[in-house]
């Protein structure tokens, strides 16, 4: 149903509040694991109101994990997702004077150039996840698959926004994300996009 890329914010703060059971491509129980990463529910949330559509986000982690791995494990707190250019700026005047990073990419038209993204994961030494590597226009349309066609079309036409915490470890991000962006720090919401 969603037909903006405010409904899709507002959509996934409703997954992510359990309001609703499901989002694109997570099915089931929310799945934000807060022992890991005290705050990264309420930083997700935060973004989500701020008109970043977040899609993908981990915590900071810097030793084994609990599973009972001998691997060696460093992890960046971070979050990519999509924005428009206003939310984009605020974003960047947010992190400004802060350790965090932002990346951004954005696709025109049939013109795409691959720029590589950010490793946030490492295990053993070796790198295992990236976040924030350019998108083309048809990664995005199946990242968002299920969701309405103009909310999709929103997607592909904004910009795509990582950010990341460059020292792996602390789950800091989340805490400032919400103090920062969250609407009673930020004032009343802009007209025209759904909250």
């Amino acid at each position: 149903a969603a037909a903006s890329l405010g409904d899709l914010c507002h959509l996934t703060a409703g997954w992510l509040t359990g309001q609703i059971g499901s989002q694109l491509g997570y099915h089931g129980q929310v799945d934000v694991d807060e022992d890991q990463a005290p705050g990264l529910t309420a930083g997700l949330l935060a973004l989500n109101a701020a008109g970043v559509c977040t899609r993908r986000s981990q915590g900071g982690h810097l030793g084994y994990l609990r599973t009972g791995s001998e691997a060696m494990w460093v992890q960046h707190a971070a979050v990519t997702g999509y924005a428009n250019a206003a939310d984009r700026y605020r974003l960047l005047a947010w992190a400004d004077g802060t350790r965090y990073q932002v990346l951004t990419h954005i696709v025109r038209g049939r013109q795409h150039l691959t720029r590589p993204g950010q490793v946030v994961t490492w295990r053993d030494g070796q790198p295992l996840t990236e976040f924030g590597a350019q998108l083309s226009a048809s990664e995005i349309r199946a990242d968002l698959a299920g969701a309405g066609r103009k909310a999709v079309t929103a997607a592909v036409n904004a910009l795509q926004v990582t950010v990341w915490d460059p020292v792996p470890g602390p789950n800091t991000l989340w805490e400032h994300l919400a103090r920062e962006l969250s609407p009673a720090a930020t004032g009343p919401a802009r007209s025209g996009v759904t909250r």
